[in-house]
């Protein structure tokens, strides 16, 4: 069986900053990336998956009396996961358009996704066989 890679790119940053006794200024940023890639269950076509997340946020306050402050937020995040890339075949089969004959298949093209019930393994198809996913979220928060 093929190996699982998993690397994760980490980066948090974060600031406090007093201009004076009434002023202040606080940030944060956290970066996140993390790219995996593994075989398919059968070991016939390597799959890369990416997740990223980011935020930010800042926040400034001004302290007018000891009754009477402002602060003003503003944030954001961001998220984003392309799932289930076709890479490369692991079985040089899983790359041949020959073998798309038969009404099972288009002819020229490669193996397509083939799903089965009863506890038969799924056989995720040639490269490109799969769908590919791709997820994104963006969130603004003033």
């Amino acid at each position: 069986m093929g190996q699982q890679v998993v690397n994760e790119n980490f980066l948090t940053a974060r600031v406090d900053h007093r201009f004076s006794s009434n002023d202040s200024l606080f940030g944060s940023h956290m970066y996140d990336k993390t790219p995996c890639s593994s075989p398919d269950g059968l070991n016939n076509v390597e799959f890369d998956t990416v997740t990223s997340r980011q935020f930010a946020a800042l926040e400034e306050t001004h302290i007018f009396t000891p009754r009477f402050a402002n602060s003003i937020r503003i944030g954001g995040n961001h998220e984003a996961v392309s799932n289930n890339q076709s890479l490369k075949a692991i079985n040089p089969d899983a790359d041949r358009t020959d073998l798309g004959v038969g009404g099972t298949a288009f002819a020229g093209r490669k193996a397509p996704q083939v799903l089965m019930g009863g506890g038969v393994s799924d056989f995720t198809g040639g490269v490109g066989g799969s769908p590919t996913y791709f997820y994104h979220w963006n969130s603004i928060q003033p």
